[in-house]
């Protein structure tokens, strides 16, 4: 009836200009306009609509536990994300983004990829940290751990990252112990829209664009979303250090302090250039019905140079006969020189994933008996390939068979694949909380089948993985039967070969319960227990328990311990069980305090104190052939964040520091301590401190941001890098038997002393962003605007090169138990340049 009276007053109204007497506005009635009688109407009594669990469940998470709790006890050690946060980053990747907005974060080159550290951890590979997509783990458990999501260079798909720092191990899984990324893609939200982006990066060639186009109604919605990019890589300023130098010891440069006949006096490796000129390819599609059921599929792809510190390497192509000449036999001697195709990158690698999930949550709640449940269930697959080159490539001379020399010839060869195959899971996943009026009780499973097998599209003799790469598929792989020729070899020469056939199956099982209980409004107590069983290991048990007390709405204390435990990777876990053995988890202990502080809307403070130990195991070979724990690593830190914010303003600033507590070690080899005290404690810097300030304006349509870092205190690295290299220059000189010899120390050694290394590394990043209009979006940024040391970047150093004692450093009186033998050669580093990114992004 409204509608109707309304459109007879609009009709009426506009017929007031043509009306001609107070009779031809009279005759204007309902009866006469709709061309009937006009019918009583009574409204339904009204109803007032409420949703109990809607009301009960908003504003509380389960980051940190399977039940719902208050959201500030489950932010505490959290940081949050947003794409706000994202799209303003001066970031090239998710490594970036973790550095810029994580208390404590940071990350470096390592070895075999870039690795995470955060509050006092950083490994050779990120397998103490686990990362999942909207709650399906992306990690890859056979060797590397996080690695493909972190390196992919388009991020506009992400709608939210939560970042746990420290254990989860409770109620993300054995392997959750240093922290947690949790990765939330954005979804469809406001009816038909059409997103497109574009980018580029300055310095490193990067260039790329995305498509995005959600369809949404009250039944379903369906998002797709795609990218690509492509990276050139920088040429960059690369430190390095060469033990097996020539004539001695060599630093410094690659292709500027090295002399001709070093290895090093090639150009370094072009620094994150795609694998092979393959661009990064990320795909992903969603849809959800009726607000219950949500269908995901994904796929991405990454890789890049390793490392940064090593130099290009020459590809041989061929060989040409100078001369022949014959022996004293009359046999022909040909006298050749090698043919080169140019530089590579060698060392590189290159993953490539796809995920497909499904998932349903089912809930209730009474409001007048305040009880209800929440089920959730999930089902995923997900399979990702991997395989990674070696660092150098082989040379050969004319007494190769011509079928060898072929494969020599090409660097696509499974002969320089020192990483090769594919891992696929399939997962089931139930959840069920049962909420009380005082509490919340959970119990739930998670089943995972794991096939470890070739790469994708490779033949079956071409898989190779394990710690060195030497688990191969049988003594006719192709990796394998090369090492009757000298310098084609791999690290069979020192350890037994693997034989894996076409890979293998494992499971894994987790069953995990949790308590929440609030007795009063001023305390709350959770405790949580979660045991894993594997094929190839022995259960680990992984217990968490949390008391809160929020004393006050403005005041939240917490304490919370922890015990948790890792699995080895599935590589390890198989090698061992091949002996018939099962192998024992590594544990970790944790223990927090915690304090926030809500002043108003605008203020907030919160401090963190804990205490980690940490056990450090390894496979040992060959002896052995066992995961053994060689030690356990004692530290402990705290977190300081403060912010403030208004409509206009953002301020956040956080400190952390550090406090390594050092090795305990058990009766191993000597070269185990010394590898383990320089990979785990020498890594991290003592001290850091973050600022960012964002600052709104033009009616919230533009935006600008400086993003401040800075490291300092290297304890371990500094003292290793200054007194301890220094002794060990020292003895050189002291060996040198010639003047030339005498000469090149010192070079070197000021060279070296030159670097001013592991002081302070400070960083100013600055970006803008400007809503042009409600369909164009334009944002640009400085990454390296200001810094020290000339934005220098480490590379991890794992103390590995204790065992690569030469002839002529024996000869003078050096062994492997002298402390300083490796100090000098963990100063590697890359200068980052200064370089412009800007994105564009057009709404349709």
């Amino acid at each position: 009836m409204k509608k109707i009276l309304g459109i007879v007053v609009g009709v009426c109204l506009g017929l007031i200009t043509q009306a001609q007497t107070l009779d031809d506005l009279t005759n204007c009635n309902e009866e006469k306009f709709i061309g009937k009688n006009s019918e009583t109407y009574t409204p339904p009594r009204y109803v007032p609509r409420y949703d109990a669990w809607k009301k009960w469940s908003r504003g509380r998470s389960n980051r940190l536990t399977y039940t719902l709790q208050d959201k500030r006890l489950a932010s505490i050690g959290t940081t949050i994300i947003t794409a706000e946060d994202i799209a303003l980053a001066p970031a090239r990747n998710l490594l970036d983004v973790l550095e810029l907005y994580v208390p404590g974060a940071q990350w470096i080159n390592a070895d075999q990829g870039k690795v995470i550290g955060m509050r006092g951890w950083m490994a050779p590979r990120n397998l103490r940290y686990q990362v999942f997509v909207d709650g399906v783990n992306v990690n890859q458990q056979a060797h590397n751990g996080a690695i493909n999501e972190l390196e992919n260079w388009d991020m506009d798909d992400i709608a939210q990252i939560e970042v746990i720092r420290g254990a989860a191990a409770a109620r993300y899984g054995a392997g959750a112990i240093s922290g947690v990324i949790l990765i939330t893609t954005k979804v469809a939200d406001k009816g038909k829209q059409t997103q497109v982006g574009g980018n580029y990066v300055s310095g490193y060639g990067n260039f790329g664009g995305n498509f995005k186009h959600t369809v949404t109604n009250d039944d379903l919605s369906f998002s797709f979303f795609g990218s690509w990019q492509r990276t050139q890589g920088a040429t960059v300023n690369a430190f390095t250090t060469n033990p097996r130098g020539l004539i001695g010891p060599e630093v410094g440069f690659i292709g500027q302090n090295f002399p001709s006949f070093s290895e090093f006096s090639r150009p370094a490796f072009t620094q994150l250039s795609d694998y092979n000129d393959q661009p990064q390819i990320k795909l992903a599609a969603e849809l959800n019905i009726l607000n219950k059921w949500k269908a995901k599929a994904r796929y991405t792809s990454a890789g890049s140079a390793l490392n940064g510190v090593g130099a290009q390497s020459l590809v041989q192509s061929g060989l040409v006969i100078d001369s022949v000449t014959t022996d004293v036999n009359g046999f022909p001697v040909y006298n050749s020189s090698r043919e080169f195709s140019g530089l590579i990158n060698a060392k590189s690698f290159r993953t490539r994933q796809m995920m497909a999930s499904l998932s349903r949550e089912w809930h209730h709640l009474d409001s007048a008996s305040k009880r209800g449940y929440v089920i959730r269930a999930q089902a995923s697959w997900n399979t990702q390939d991997f395989e990674a080159r070696g660092d150098s490539t082989y040379t050969y001379e004319i007494d190769i068979p011509e079928p060898f020399r072929n494969r020599l010839s090409n660097q696509e060869d499974p002969l320089y694949k020192r990483y090769n195959f594919s891992e696929t899971t399939l997962e089931a996943q139930v959840t069920g909380s049962y909420i009380l009026p005082f509490g919340q009780i959970a119990l739930g499973a998670d089943y995972q089948r794991k096939n470890i097998g070739t790469g994708w599209g490779d033949a079956p003799t071409e898989i190779r993985l394990g710690d060195g790469g030497i688990l191969v598929h049988s003594d006719d792989s192709p990796v394998y039967r090369l090492t009757q020729y000298g310098g084609v070899s791999d690290t069979t020469d020192f350890y037994g070969v693997g034989f894996v056939g076409n890979g293998w199956v494992s499971d894994r099982w987790d069953f995990f319960g949790e308590v929440n209980i609030a007795p009063v409004k001023w305390a709350s107590v959770t405790a949580t227990t979660r045991l894993t069983t594997h094929s190839f290991s022995k259960p680990a048990w992984n217990h968490r328990w949390s008391l809160s007390l929020p004393v006050h709405a403005d005041h939240l204390l917490q304490v919370n311990g922890q015990i948790g435990h890792r699995l080895m990777t599935e590589a390890q876990l198989h090698e061992v069980f091949s002996y018939d053995k099962l192998a024992s988890p590594e544990r970790f202990t944790g223990l927090e305090a915690r304090y926030l502080f809500t002043l108003n809307d605008r203020w907030r403070f919160g401090v963190t104190w804990y205490q980690n130990q940490s056990e450090i195991s390894t496979l040992i070979r060959p002896q052995w052939e066992n995961i053994a724990t060689i030690g356990s690593i004692q530290y402990q830190g705290i977190e300081a964040e403060a912010s403030f914010k208004t409509r206009q303003l953002l301020i956040r600033a956080n400190y952390t520091q550090v406090f390594q507590g050092g090795v305990e070690f058990f009766d191993l080899a000597t070269e185990n301590f010394i590898q383990v005290k320089s990979m785990y404690l020498n890594n991290i810097p003592n001290e850091m401190a973050k600022l960012l300030f964002r600052y709104r304006f033009f009616n919230q349509r533009a935006y600008i941001q400086a993003n401040a870092r800075a490291m300092w205190n290297y304890e371990f690295a500094s003292f290793e890098t200054g007194e301890l290299a220094n002794r060990l220059f020292d003895a050189w000189e002291l060996g040198a038997e010639t003047a030339f010899e005498l000469a090149t120390v010192e070079r070197f050694r000021k060279i070296y002393n030159d670097q001013n290394a592991y002081t302070l590394d400070a960083r100013l990043d600055l970006s803008a962003s400007l809503k042009i209009s409600e369909n164009i979006t334009i944002s640009g940024y400085i990454l390296n605007l200001l810094s020290t040391n000339n934005a220098r970047r480490y590379t991890f150093s794992d103390g590995v090169q204790t065992n690569e004692l030469s002839a002529a450093d024996a000869s003078k009186g050096i062994t492997p138990l002298t402390e300083f033998l490796y100090a000098y050669q963990r100063l590697k580093f890359i200068e980052e340049p200064t370089v412009f990114g800007v994105r564009v992004k057009l709404t349709f």
